[in-house]
């Protein structure tokens, strides 16, 4: 039989790992939402029944190595997030003028948006995961 102890601990390690899996399946396809609330929600869950499972009076060796990992994963997850330095709103919509930057193209050679002032351009980010 399964102990209390261990059942928070692989409850936690459930959580986590499930919302883990869809958000780095959202973020391959560039489908984060705008409201993260849920995953949010599920890693702070995830990290709190890891530390409940180390203070389940039943806890032994494998709870608390089940517990760690969903407590760390959690908590890592939540900090990641809290770190990002993206934000929601600042995006760029078509017809906006593209802000003052300057970066390496696909060759290596330094860009300089100023460089195309005045012409219509289309230019493609790639978006980071935090």
């Amino acid at each position: 039989m399964i102990s209390y102890a261990v059942a928070l601990a692989l409850l936690g390690f459930a959580l986590l790992l499930f919302s883990g899996l869809a958000w780095f399946r959202r973020l391959r396809r560039v489908a984060i939402p705008d409201s993260r609330i849920a995953f949010q929600f599920l890693w702070l869950l995830a990290a709190l029944l890891g530390v409940a499972s180390f203070f389940a009076s039943d806890g032994g060796w494998l709870s608390g190595i089940i517990g760690g990992v969903a407590a760390l994963g959690g908590i890592t997850l939540l900090l990641l997030h809290a770190l990002r330095k993206q934000g929601v709103g600042n995006t760029i919509s078509v017809g906006d003028q593209i802000p003052a930057f300057t970066a390496l193209d696909g060759e290596g050679n330094s860009f300089d948006s100023a460089s195309v002032a005045g012409s219509p351009v289309l230019l493609k980010f790639f978006r980071g995961h935090w």
